[in-house]
């Protein structure tokens, strides 16, 4: 019997608690994000007809997906993907210490829940996992995904990367490394060691639309108009980025419109405002 969406995330608000870092930059956006991605999972789960139990994992691994991360802020007292894996942290947080007990009591799903927390920030899911446990990893990667969008259009820059000095002004400036934007003209995700520019991040996320797998998660991102949004936030002062940002705009766009079709996604309602 695993606990209801609300107990479930109150258990989460007690540890972070008595366990983060609430005062660092960060810290609400990341346990927002936490909130969102649950109701992206559960979105996702029923709209593919998925039974009570799986609909109740995809939430389950949802909320703890991202454990890792407040220990990263705490650690670190920023994010950096490249120094801190907080995906096999936050797996080893929980099951090589025992915490997962804190939030489901049946040991049955722990390697499941394991494997989908390991492979959610991964550039490709690993191979050899069994069907449920690779259906799963799927679904808490297009969720996670369709909220970063939200994130890198409503957060201020200087909090989406935290500490990183990255603000509006600098990605404004910036230019396109090469090695992103033949990524995105091979139509795949940006690898994080290719991310020099202050822009690449923001392209990166753009480029998570490659690696969406459900075609309701296209639909949806059609229904927010994310890709648009993305690339209009911004002024780019440098001409040729100008440029290559459009082409960008324009390969995505059309990746993401042929992905949806024949979808028939169903809107849900998904509130971007942040939980109160």
């Amino acid at each position: 019997m695993m606990y209801t969406e609300t107990r479930l995330f109150q258990i989460f608000s007690e540890y972070l608690n008595e366990n983060g870092c609430p005062d660092k930059p960060g810290f609400m956006l990341k346990k927002n994000h936490t909130q969102r991605v649950m109701k992206l999972s559960r979105m996702i789960s029923e709209a593919l007809g998925c039974s009570k139990e799986d609909v109740d994992l995809a939430v389950l691994i949802a909320l703890l997906h991202d454990i890792g991360r407040f220990d990263e802020l705490r650690i670190l007292q920023m994010f950096d993907s490249s120094r801190f894996n907080h995906a096999m942290y936050g797996a080893a947080m929980l099951f090589d210490q025992g915490l997962i007990r804190r939030f489901q009591e049946d040991d049955r799903y722990d390697g499941l829940i394991r494997k989908a927390i390991e492979n959610h920030n991964r550039l490709a899911v690993e191979e050899g996992l069994d069907e449920r446990t690779l259906f799963h990893c799927r679904v808490i990667r297009d969720a996670d995904k369709l909220d970063n969008f939200h994130v890198k259009l409503t957060e201020k820059v200087g909090d989406t990367f935290a500490g990183t000095g990255i603000s509006r002004e600098t990605v404004e400036d910036s230019r396109i490394s090469p090695a992103v934007l033949q990524a995105i003209r091979e139509r795949r995700c940006v690898k994080l060691a290719d991310r020099h520019e202050p822009l690449d991040y923001y392209v990166c996320i753009m480029a998570f639309a490659f690696d969406l797998y459900f075609p309701c998660s296209y639909a949806y991102v059609i229904e927010k108009d994310y890709i648009r949004r993305m690339y209009e936030q911004f002024s780019y002062h440098d001409p040729r980025t100008a440029e290559q940002m459009q082409e960008i705009f324009e390969i995505i766009s059309a990746y993401v419109k042929a992905k949806a079709e024949g979808s028939g996604y169903d809107q849900t309602d998904m509130s971007e405002n942040h939980p109160q």
